[in-house]
């Protein structure tokens, strides 16, 4: 390295010398010192400090925990030299270097008032490469999240500012990003990573990122119009520049991530405080979302939120439909259910006595577009009163559109009382029969629709005799299973009709069943048939009274297509009557009968004929042959019945374990399961060992009656299994008296899980 100038005073401190070793392998762990020397002091004014020499170190493999330094010297004195420069270090090692990063320094040397430091000298090495894709991604408006890939050598990572003052600590060779908190908004940074290793580092070219800005404040809708929307925020001021912006940015998307077509409007004036996006589609929900711009000319956008546009289109084709003393119905062309743009999300009809609709509005919504009339009568128009009416349709926020107004007209005197208490009183599958309070007028009309409006298909039936109650709608036919929408008002002697008093709907009933039958019989269900109509669904019932007016047992299926159902829950070798019903919309049944049938009975006795206690030898059953899931088993011979492991599970309908009164003591081990079982009682001195951890299931009951028990046989090795594992459909009963024995069947001495 050059030595450093001299002075009157003092000589400059001598340049850093050479040091080269080539060598098949390097360990340093002491010092390698090429730095230059310090000036010399001076009263007044020292010498400059020398520059730093060079190391240079090849070798295929270098290791150690010395220091190599190349060092300037220092200036010093009363009136400084300048501090000498860095030198230079270079390593290359063919196979492997493991030098630590803290084993090297090129600083420059320093100095004091009067003078400059030296600049600092540079390290490199063959081994080590620069990372790659150094970026900063701007987070918020505050934090950057500083992004490189890994460069090959690398003992550590550093981030710097491009003034190469520090802005992380060291990081590990795994790190490969640094999140830089506590920035300015709108704020720039310049940064570059630094990596070290092999007594050497490398470090990326300068990215630049800015900081996003502030949020804006009080962000939310202006105005709403068909075609265009408005956003309105607080201005920023145009300083500090970290509380400011250059711009603002308002955007538009019918997608909540705004990831579908983005419609904008921008502009550079601070003091706007609102913009407008056009080119909008009318009736359209769009996300909103505005941001101020940095110094880049990047958003930092506020939440999103969202509204919709006004409806684009008025509608045609009005007409006042009814008037009476408290309420108008208009009618108007329904806008089509597609596209959106040409629709609307429902109607309101409003009602004013001010021809310019500036004094009460009354009005009546609808969200339903197919709807073409409404009626406005809530709270109750006035009567014998001139009233405009307009109708428009609304947007998904239920602010209407464009109004078209359909006139005037005069609310009639309402005469006519609503009937009191209209009700159905018949349903039948053709015709329905309603019936109500009668009042002293002409007579009376009632309607039904399949339209809740009554703006489809109405049949009516009317009387003129005030004192008829009841009418019924059979001409022409009502659809069988259809729901219908009744009404009912008086009407005077010139015909006008008093208000509606309204039934709600109901559903005629449907058609029956064809040609149901007894289709299969069992000891305690029935299978029955029949040929599907046109119901919404079909119950079977079950009753031992022949006009069901005992207990029933029934099953039902929601299916119109279905055309067999089971009845379960029957009792054995008993008499039973039967019909199908097709069910209606309001599942109202319309039956046939089907007759009667006897339920099969067919016990199995254990009679341990042969003596080997075996339940799956046939001769020991009779009738002979092991049980079968329809068969009822009975168990009272003192013995204990086994059911040998290698067995395949049991199956009975119903099983009972000893007579009752402990004059039998029975025992069954079942070291299998139970392929098909309803229910299980053990009585008084019977018993039930299970030697098996197999899922038990019961579809009914199990009872253990008084001085009954069910055991567990004890593990004989360690387990975590549950010692029995049941799931009973019905009840399961224990008595007092009665005990279930699970003893030493968990796990043995010093063994388990805690």
């Amino acid at each position: 390295g050059g030595g450093g100038g001299g002075s009157g005073a003092g000589n400059g401190g001598a340049g850093g010398g050479l040091i080269q070793i080539a060598a098949e392998t390097l360990t340093i762990d002491g010092l390698l010192d090429a730095s230059g020397e310090d000036g010399l002091f001076g009263s007044q004014g020292g010498g400059g400090g020398g520059s730093g020499g060079t190391i240079k170190l090849s070798a295929v493999t270098i290791e150690g925990s010395g220091k190599l330094r190349a060092d300037g010297g220092d200036g010093p004195g009363e009136e400084f030299g300048g501090g000498g420069g860095g030198g230079r270090i270079y390593t290359d090692a063919s196979g492997s270097c493991s030098i630590l990063p803290s084993t090297f320094t090129v600083d420059g040397g320093s100095t004091g008032a009067g003078a400059v430091g030296g600049g600092p000298g540079t390290a490199r090495s063959a081994n080590l490469a620069a990372a790659g894709s150094f970026a900063g991604v701007v987070l918020s408006s505050t934090i950057v999240d500083w992004t490189w890939t890994t460069g090959s050598g690398s003992d550590d990572y550093q981030v710097f500012y491009a003034s190469f003052t520090a802005i992380s600590a060291i990081l590990s060779p795994a790190t490969l990003n640094y999140t830089q908190p506590l920035l300015l908004p709108n704020t720039t940074a310049a940064a570059f990573v630094r990596g070290t290793g092999c007594a050497a580092h490398a470090q990326t070219s300068v990215f630049v990122s800015t900081t996003l800005t502030r949020p804006l404040d009080n962000v939310g809708v202006f105005e709403v119009f068909s075609s265009s929307l408005a956003g309105i925020w607080d201005a920023f001021n145009a300083t500090p520049p970290h509380l400011s912006a250059t711009g603002y940015r308002l955007e538009a998307s019918t997608a909540a991530n705004f990831s579908g077509t983005i419609l904008s409007s921008q502009s550079a004036v601070l003091s706007l405080n609102r913009l407008y996006v056009e080119g909008l589609d009318a009736n359209t929900t769009y996300y909103m979302r505005a941001g101020a711009l940095n110094l880049g000319g990047a958003a930092n956008f506020n939440p999103s939120f969202s509204t919709s546009t006004l409806v684009g289109v008025s509608p045609a084709g009005t007409s006042v439909l009814e008037v009476f003393g408290s309420s108008i119905t208009a009618g108007w062309g329904a806008f089509p259910a597609a596209p959106r743009v040409s629709s609307s999300e429902g109607y309101v009809l409003e009602t004013s006595t001010a021809a310019d609709f500036s004094g009460d509005i009354i009005s009546s919504k609808t969200a339903n577009i197919l709807v073409s009339t409404l009626s406005v009568l809530s709270p109750a128009l006035t009567e014998n009163t001139t009233y405009y009416l307009r109708v428009g349709g609304f947007n998904s926020n239920g602010v209407p559109g464009a109004y078209t107004v359909i006139g005037s007209t005069i609310t009639r005197v309402d005469q006519l009382p609503p009937v009191l208490d209209p009700t159905y009183l018949v349903v039948n599958l053709s015709s329905i029969t309603a019936a109500w309070g009668a009042i002293p007028f002409e007579g009376y009309r009632l309607d039904a629709s399949t339209a809740p409006n009554f703006t489809g298909t109405v049949i009516s039936s009317s009387t003129n005799q005030a004192s008829v109650s009841t009418l019924t709608v059979l001409s022409p036919a009502l659809d069988s299973n259809t729901t219908y929408y009744f009404r009912v008002a008086a009407f005077d002697q010139g015909g006008g009709l008093g208000s509606f008093a309204d039934l709600g709907s109901t559903s005629t009933l449907s058609p029956a069943p064809i040609s149901p039958i007894v289709f299969e019989t069992f000891f305690t269900s029935v299978t029955m048939q029949w040929t599907a109509v046109a119901a919404a669904g079909y119950t079977a019932q079950a009753s031992t009274a022949s006009n069901f007016s005992g207990a029933i047992r029934d099953a039902t299926v929601n299916s119109p297509a279905a055309t067999s159902l089971t009845i379960e829950g029957l009792d054995t070798g008993t008499t039973y009557y039967f019909r199908v019903g097709g069910l209606n919309h309001n599942s109202v049944p319309s039956f046939t009968v089907d007759g009667s049938t006897l339920t099969n009975d067919a016990p199995k006795i254990w009679t341990n004929t042969t003596g080997d206690n075996n339940w799956y030898t046939d001769k020991n059953w009779s009738p002979a042959g092991a049980p079968l899931k329809s068969n009822s088993v009975l168990i009272d011979i003192a013995a204990e019945v086994f059911v040998h492991v290698s067995s395949p599970a049991i199956a009975f309908s119903s099983m009972t374990l000893g007579v009752g009164e402990g004059t039998s003591q029975v025992n069954l081990l079942l070291s299998t399961g139970i392929g098909a079982g309803q229910s299980i009682l053990i009585n008084d001195g019977a018993g039930l060992t299970i030697d098996s951890t197999a899922h038990l299931v019961l579809n009914q009951n199990l009872e253990l009656k008084a001085g009954s028990s069910m055991t567990h046989t004890a593990n004989v090795a360690a387990s975590t299994r549950a010692f029995a594992d049941w799931e009973i459909n019905g009840s399961f009963i224990l008595e007092a008296g009665a005990i279930v024995i699970v003893s030493s069947a968990g796990m043995p001495s010093n063994a388990g899980e805690g």
